[in-house]
């Protein structure tokens, strides 16, 4: 009986270690396929011990790096709820498209300890753009229309501005809540950007 009790334990301890070498990886190479899908490099790091709390999307560290990322806007509901169950989340971007924005660099960090997230974001946009953009959020295809027209209607609507995006957010279980947000632009409205963005990268984590 003893002898069994040890064997099983000896297995179990193997798979315990075998699990800590592959599952990571695994993981990290489906979070990176889903970064890259449209394009672009990803490279995706994450801690766990035990390393099967990855399969959980739960974890001490996930560290996130990419360049050239294509990351259409999608459903917004929930899009932190896989970051949420890391204790530490750091996020780098840069040249990445996201809806409105051509985003030259992207950071989200979130420490040990903390319950928000701090975002820096660098872009270029039009007020066009992101009338159009906003929208179609609010309205389908006719608010777009809408906001194009709105956009278009200010001077120099389709020009191309530069926008540094400072936030500070919240994950109400898993929704984005922006608790602070300003812009370098006047009229550009920081926090619904803010949030598109972090969506989108969130979403494809």
């Amino acid at each position: 009986m003893r002898r069994n009790a040890a064997v099983l334990l000896g297995v179990l301890a193997v798979l315990l270690v075998a699990a800590q070498l592959i599952v990571p990886g695994i993981v990290e190479h489906r979070a990176e396929d889903r970064l890259q899908r449209q394009g672009g490099t990803a490279h995706v790091s994450l801690g766990a011990v035990p390393a099967l709390r990855l399969l959980f999307d739960e974890g001490d560290s996930a560290n996130v790096k990419g360049s050239g990322l294509t990351l259409n806007p999608e459903s917004r509901g929930r899009a932190l709820q896989r970051l949420d169950g890391f204790d530490k989340v750091s996020v780098t971007l840069d040249h990445v498209s996201a809806g409105p924005l051509d985003v030259s660099s992207f950071r989200l960090k979130r420490g040990d300890g903390q319950r928000d997230y701090s975002m820096q974001m660098s872009a270029t946009t039009s007020p066009r753009d992101v009338a159009r953009f906003l929208g179609s959020q609010a309205g389908g295809p006719f608010g777009g229309l809408l906001g194009s027209l709105a956009g278009g209607s200010v001077p120099g609507g389709g020009t191309r501005v530069p926008l540094d995006v400072n936030a500070v957010l919240a994950s109400r279980q898993g929704d984005v809540e922006v608790r602070s947000a300003r812009a370098s632009v006047a009229g550009i409205p920081a926090g619904p950007l803010a949030e598109l963005v972090v969506a989108a990268v969130a979403r494809r984590f």
